[in-house]
């Protein structure tokens, strides 16, 4: 006789295999017994020709097409977005975020920033177009600035020098001053602070 070790494998194997042609005949059409299967585009029987399988469905090869233009996918690449296939080209221009510095779509790795993605490459100082080497950049109008360019560009200016001020200031006269250049027209003098006012 058969022992029940062996018995019992062959059991579960059996199974296995029913279950698996259960979900491979998922597609069939139990109406239509020359049916290859439902086209998932269409939902008519597939029963001449060719049928296509992808993202576990059945296809006739002019339903499998880019859901967005209807350009045949044939064998080419495809990308899935919300059940169905799409074109490269369809992919990027509906799908893909776009950077903040270039507008092309980013197909990989990006950089999330002021509300934005970015290639890596492209998240750069928007005056310098330099990068930022110690992670370090100001924002001004949705735009990334090294520390360098944006007190140069977006500082206040000293009335007397006209230099950028990114540290302390003198605000006197209406205007504002490096605490350097606030001195006496006449005779270039620092003023003693306790003596203006």
């Amino acid at each position: 006789g058969i022992n029940a070790e062996y018995g019992g494998g062959m059991g579960d194997d059996l199974d296995s295999m029913l279950s698996s042609l259960g979900d491979q005949m998922g597609g069939v059409d139990a109406d239509d017994p020359a049916s290859r299967g439902k086209c998932f585009k269409c939902k008519q029987s597939v029963t001449t020709g060719e049928v296509l399988q992808a993202m576990g469905r059945h296809w006739h090869p002019s339903c499998w097409a880019c859901e967005n233009c209807g350009t045949p996918i044939g064998t080419g690449d495809f990308y899935e977005q919300e059940g169905m296939p799409h074109c490269a080209k369809c992919y990027k221009a509906s799908f893909c975020p776009r950077c903040g510095h270039c507008d092309q779509p980013i197909l990989d790795r990006c950089v999330s920033a002021l509300g934005k993605k970015w290639h890596p490459e492209h998240f750069i100082c928007s005056q310098c177009l330099s990068g930022f080497a110690d992670g370090q950049f100001f924002e001004r109008d949705g735009r990334p600035f090294c520390k360098n360019c944006f007190a140069s560009v977006h500082a206040p200016r000293c009335a007397k020098c006209d230099g950028a001020i990114d540290g302390p200031c003198v605000n006197a006269i209406g205007n504002q001053y490096h605490p350097d250049c606030f001195v006496c027209d006449f005779c270039g003098c620092a003023f003693c602070w306790r003596h203006v006012l």
